[in-house]
């Protein structure tokens, strides 16, 4: 219904604000940001990925995550192109539902997103 595509527009827009605030707030003035900020950051964006599975989406919320994924692997990636994330149980669980959404033909067409499952994926 109408209903249900405006909630799920909403809960991706604030989702993406959620995401943009994080990163706002420890980027700085260069691009690169602590590594362990990149723990929160990821749980967001696991949490949106999630979200969008949950529906069908539009190029415009493809287009956001899309953004924000890019964003993520410029700020928290090393000299080889990874992004280590601490090895602690609730990350590792945060890890593994990534890694299982990006197995979905939801996801796995979206560039960045295969991107960051080889940065992570190690």
């Amino acid at each position: 219904s109408n209903k249900d595509k405006n909630l799920f527009d909403q809960a991706c827009n604030f989702s993406e604000q959620v995401y943009y605030e994080l990163e706002n707030s420890y980027i700085g003035n260069d691009t690169k940001a602590n590594p362990q900020d990149a723990v929160s950051q990821f749980i967001v964006l696991v949490n949106w990925i999630e979200l969008l599975s949950m529906n069908s989406f539009d190029e415009k919320h493809k287009k956001s995550i899309s953004n924000a994924v890019k964003d993520f692997i410029a700020i928290f990636s090393d000299n080889n192109s990874k992004i280590i994330l601490p090895k602690l149980k609730y990350i590792e669980d945060y890890k593994n539902r990534f890694l299982k959404l990006m197995t979905t033909n939801k996801f796995i067409k979206i560039d960045p997103l295969t991107t960051l499952y080889d940065a992570i994926n190690v």
